[in-house]
């Protein structure tokens, strides 16, 4: 194991760290404290890791009892090959691993025989909060989870989601954090635990909408207002048809119809003026029809039977109405 202590605006190298006997099993899953490198207590600095492969921990943030940070620092194409945990950042003790990015990179786990998913195997684990990954990518689907987040504000940017297995969201403070792009990014899947806020993530270019179930959409954007709790899903369905979502993702409330082009309302409520130029309209499910002219004498009663024929056509009524 490789330790850093205490350091401060360095540059922190690590060479190819890589086993030949990996320290753990996969079928029955067995994971070690085994670690590869450990970072204690350090800011501001630019880290290379370049090899890392067959241990239980890979790269492990791990902030000092006290109150000491692993913050700020820079990590440039981090490399990590089959380990159990690729990367974890603190600790649910000691959750100060703060505003690290993480550029570029591959963290990968294939080909290690078993029954998968292995459980307990994530390539990420995160318990701090304001830490960036771009462009990392994050291949192969033998973990239970592709990342399992514990805390919030944490961003994803354009990664190579070549894992498709589920992000764990576990925990009240796993909140806020953002998934933009990436590919296959559409495939990705969120799992809550613990008391988990329910759709209080930002997911941009992707295709998922879970309210608590495994559930996929196509084109989904999930954004949460947090002052006035309110949260909206838009998404495209397999259709192309564009919707907004209810607060559960249960129902649509509003859809974008492409092929009729026309708007859909599951329901409706005007508090104001309603001004329609329209040429045709249609009520309780009738056909849309044009402005109707009524016909007939009012005295003999020719132009009262028109006129339910016509709010007939219009939906407004059921004329059972009979000749005396």
């Amino acid at each position: 194991m490789l330790n850093a202590r205490y350091v401060d605006q360095k540059t922190l190298w690590f060479p190819q760290i890589a086993r030949v006997t990996r320290q753990f099993t996969v079928d029955p899953v067995a994971i070690s404290t085994d670690r590869a490198i450990v970072i204690v207590a350090a800011d501001d600095c630019d880290v290379l890791v370049r090899h890392i492969e067959q241990f239980s921990y890979g790269v492990y943030l791990d902030p000092a009892v006290g109150g000491s940070n692993v913050a700020y620092n820079t990590f440039g194409h981090i490399v990590i090959f089959n380990c159990a945990i690729g990367l974890q950042l603190g600790d649910a003790a000691k959750r100060a691993a703060n505003a690290n990015t993480f550029s570029g990179g591959h963290i990968k786990l294939t080909g290690l025989g078993g029954s998968i998913p292995y459980a307990g195997f994530r390539k990420i684990v995160c318990y701090g909060n304001g830490n960036t990954f771009s462009g990392v990518t994050l291949e192969g689907t033998g973990e239970e989870y592709v990342v399992a987040m514990f805390d919030a504000y944490n961003t994803f940017v354009g990664c190579h989601w070549e894992s498709t297995n589920n992000v764990l969201l576990d925990g009240t403070a796993a909140r806020a954090n953002v998934f933009v792009g990436g590919f296959t990014v559409e495939s990705l899947g969120f799992t809550y635990a613990n008391s988990a806020p329910l759709n209080e993530q930002v997911v941009i270019g992707a295709g998922t909408y879970h309210g608590g179930a495994v559930q996929a959409f196509d084109g989904t954007l999930i954004m949460r207002d947090d002052i006035a709790k309110a949260r909206i899903v838009i998404q495209t369905n397999t259709n192309g048809d564009i919707e907004f979502r209810k607060q559960d993702g249960s129902a649509v409330g509003l859809r974008w119809d492409e092929t009729g082009d026309r708007i859909i309302v599951t329901d409706f409520e005007i508090n104001g003026a309603l001004n329609h130029d329209g040429s045709t309209i249609g009520f309780y499910g009738a056909t849309l029809a044009t402005k109707p002219t009524v016909t007939g004498a009012r005295d003999d009663g020719t132009a009262l039977a028109d006129l339910l024929t016509e709010l007939e056509t219009l939906g407004l009524i059921t004329d059972s109405s009979t000749v005396s």
